[in-house]
């Protein structure tokens, strides 16, 4: 059992044996932007070999008896062909240590199945109160005295008690009715354990109880679950595409985009790309950088001295164009800005035509 504690002895052993090793005096030797060379030691290496030993058995769990035989009990599936890539090279790997894999049935492998599966799931504590329920609940008695139904209700006592449940035998284990006022309350301890789907919700709730409209209760309930909202899209809508509005005059909007790096040329490695929407006029300037100082005085100079200021500029979501120094000198013109859609490059389609030939010429 001295294996299963060791971690104390490992944090004692960093306490008197790692902090006041050479390795920290090491450490502090150089200084943390590395300008002078660690000083490696045949000591220090003896050090931190020790070290590195004591963190690994402190997180060693170790059977108390080492030549112990040992059991691995696992829940998966029988078909081998149903296997992912990832499950097929982990049964590859366990074959190299053992071959002495059996399968065992789920009806006998509990101890996997009581972990992996859903064994299990009853009204243990309310027993007592179902059985109350049954007896003046107006819909069983009808069943029980209508022999059409495909139920097969009888009351079944349950083991280790004096309690008896009338439940459905017509399957190959007893189903207990459930009254009115307990079905929501099933449903919600076995939908809320993993929010499965309406099938799998399905299979969970009528393999274990029964009563007449089962297949619709769990159905609207699990269509009005906050939590599956949420979490689960079944829906996706798509947003209809927007128009640009056609301009009344040339220089009115202009779409604008960076590209690059491209080779240097003159320290150029960067261009600015402008055109205008009605006249479809190109410009390219190049820049040094792409900060959002030397892109707002590209557009002043080229652009807005030469051209005018325009009334809609349209960019993509670059950093330079979202900078605060790039919205204040549209504020000052009282240019309005137009964003594109992220990760849609089609919304500056003209623009992006453009700097797709200019890179390639370049």
């Amino acid at each position: 059992m001295h294996a299963l504690v060791r971690a104390p002895e490992a944090a004692e052993f960093l306490v008197k044996d790692f902090v006041k090793a050479p390795l920290i005096d090491a450490l502090v030797f150089t200084n943390s932007k590395g300008a002078k060379p660690f000083p490696w030691s045949p000591e220090l290496l003896e050090k931190f070999e020790a070290c590195k030993k004591s963190l690994a058995d402190a997180t060693l769990i170790q059977h108390p008896v080492s030549d112990a035989p040992l059991g691995l009990f696992a829940d998966a599936s029988s078909r081998r062909e149903k296997l992912a890539p990832a499950q097929l090279n982990q049964l590859s790997f366990i074959s190299q240590f053992t071959t002495d894999i059996k399968h065992i049935k789920g009806e006998d492998n509990t101890v996997a199945e009581a972990i992996s599966r859903i064994n299990a799931i009853s009204l243990e504590q309310e027993y007592e109160d179902l059985a109350k329920s049954q007896k003046p609940d107006e819909e069983l008695l009808r069943l029980l005295e209508n022999n059409s139904s495909s139920l097969q209700l009888t009351k079944v006592v349950i083991p280790g008690t004096d309690l008896s449940l009338i439940c459905d035998l017509s399957t190959s284990k007893p189903q207990p009715y459930v009254t009115p006022e307990f079905r929501r309350a099933i449903f919600n301890k076995l939908h809320n354990l993993s929010h499965p789907e309406s099938r799998a919700t399905t299979r969970l709730v009528a393999d274990r109880y029964v009563w007449p409209s089962i297949n619709k209760d769990y159905r609207s309930w699990s269509r009005v679950c906050q939590a599956c909202q949420r979490s689960k899209v079944t829906r996706h809508n798509s947003a209809p595409l927007g128009n640009f509005d056609t301009p009344s005059g040339r220089f009115i909007l202009i779409h604008m985009d960076v590209i690059g790096p491209l080779q240097v040329c003159n320290d150029y490695r960067y261009c600015l790309t402008a055109i205008d929407r009605v006249t479809r006029w190109p410009e390219v300037w190049p820049m040094r950088t792409t900060t959002a100082e030397e892109v707002a005085e590209t557009f002043t100079r080229e652009w807005i001295a030469r051209y005018g200021v325009p009334s809609v500029l349209t960019t993509d979501r670059g950093a330079q164009f979202e900078s605060d120094l790039f919205r204040r000198l549209l504020q000052n013109f009282a240019t309005k800005r137009i964003r594109t859609t992220a990760y849609h490059p089609a919304a500056n389609g003209m623009i992006e035509r453009v700097s797709c030939m200019n890179e390639i010429g370049f």
